[in-house]
Formats: C-alpha cells, sequence, structure tokens
C-alpha cells in the first residue's frame, strides 16, 4: 500500500485505513468512515466488504496494481466510484504526470 499513497495523496484521496501486513489497528476501528472499501487482490476480503456495505452502506470494488495498466485502471475505477468530478480531473493529470515519467 505504501507505494500508492503518494499517487493518492496527489489525487486528493485520503487512505483512512489498511488492512495489509502493515496496517495498524488505530486505522482499521476507523474503516467503518469510509466511502468505499478497495480490495487489491485479497479475495478473501470479499466477505468483509460486504458485510460493511450492509451495515455501513459502503460500497466497494476489487482491483488490481500490477503494472501501468492496471495501476492506471484501478485508480480510474477508484475515482469513478467515489463520484467527485474534481477527483477525477486530478486523477488524469497524475496518471498522465506518472506514465509521462515511464
Amino acid at each position: 500500500m505504501w507505494q500508492y499513497l503518494p499517487l493518492f495523496e496527489k489525487i486528493g484521496i485520503r487512505v483512512l485505513s489498511s488492512m495489509s501486513g502493515d496496517g495498524r489497528v488505530g486505522d482499521i476501528c476507523c474503516a467503518h468512515r469510509a466511502k468505499l472499501n478497495v480490495i487489491v487482490c485479497a479475495k478473501s476480503l470479499i466477505t468483509l466488504t460486504r458485510k460493511m456495505q450492509e451495515r455501513y452502506g459502503i460500497p466497494w470494488i476489487s482491483v488490481s496494481f500490477y503494472g501501468k495498466r492496471d495501476t492506471t485502471f484501478a485508480i480510474r475505477e477508484i475515482v469513478n466510484a467515489l463520484g467527485d468530478p474534481a477527483l477525477i480531473a486530478r486523477a488524469e493529470v497524475v496518471i498522465a504526470e506518472a506514465e509521462a515519467e515511464l
């Protein structure tokens, strides 16, 4: 997750918590306040995200960050799921900058 946080920050997306190997209990405790759950190649979390959708109304998507194409697709899926036109526009700028660096 740490390698994608700078991209999310540039776009303006705040990550509340991460249930990865370096996730923190305090962060996980506030996960129910999220606007979107994003599963990254961990199908075992589908049950958790479905329960969070039922209980807290948090939608979820499943994406992959393996390679440039998947990363670009994942970022677009996330901002589109959030539905904020400003985030969508910033994401396109960040994607273009990152792809230019590659």
